[in-house]
């Protein structure tokens, strides 16, 4: 079997804390899974205590990110260090709330919403930002393109429509992200797959415990918004 087939799996722990519906995680992860599984790139999901080697540590919780002056909180952010993403994103649920509270003229009266249709929307926004992000991380690039999945900005629309159509990986994207996916793996593989600690993980990827450093942050959403979703 070719090695591409065999080593093209992403493995993320993930950490959900408290007041995040599951139901929106689930809804967030299908989203990642239909945007990436197509060029090539499977997600393995490990809610495990211990972290898989050449793992990636994904938080989904309720820090805003926010720094002062900050008008457009983000959904979700991964911080770079010399040029280089590290293996951590952080995904804000009360920010994702924010924005279907401001998206009314796009999805219709939210607090009218039944739940699984509000945790529906939610999760789309939630993961169609994750697969952002994680373009980030596999591409190993905090620059932004002005369409497809890596764009900086993608209305509300976007975020919720039942479509993908705004969220695609070009090629190219396809080809580099398969590339550093595979060399990390191999390396990780070479190396005997050493894993930090479930502790130091934990504290390194909480912001809490440290300054915000949004590079490669996926903002909320343009405004205003373009159309209300045919229902």
């Amino acid at each position: 079997m070719p090695i591409a087939a065999t080593l093209a799996a992403l493995v993320i722990t993930l950490t959900i804390q408290p007041d995040v519906p599951l139901g929106v995680v689930d809804h967030a992860l299908v989203e990642v899974d239909a945007i990436w599984r197509p060029i090539g790139v499977s997600t393995i999901w490990n809610r495990a205590v211990s972290r898989a080697p050449a793992s990636l540590h994904v938080v989904i919780g309720t820090a805003r990110g926010l720094d002062k002056g900050d008008a457009d909180p983000p959904l979700g952010w991964i911080v770079f260090e010399a040029g280089q993403p590290q293996p951590e994103i952080y995904m804000s649920y009360p920010n994702a709330v924010a924005l279907l509270a401001r998206s009314s003229g796009v999805i219709g009266s939210v607090p009218t919403m039944p739940i699984v249709q509000r945790e529906t929307y939610l999760g789309r926004a939630m993961g169609r930002a994750l697969a952002h992000e994680l373009g980030h991380y596999l591409l190993a690039d905090a620059t932004h393109t002005t369409r497809g999945l890596m764009k900086a900005r993608p209305t509300a629309y976007a975020l919720f429509s039942p479509s993908l159509e705004a969220f695609a990986v070009t090629p190219d994207e396809g080809t580099r992200a398969l590339s550093r996916l595979n060399a990390e793996l191999l390396a990780a593989h070479s190396e005997g797959g050493s894993s930090p600690s479930d502790a130091d993980a934990t504290t390194k990827s909480d912001p809490s415990n440290r300054p915000f450093r949004l590079q490669g942050a996926l903002p909320w959403a343009e405004a205003p918004w373009p159309r209300p979703i045919p229902r």
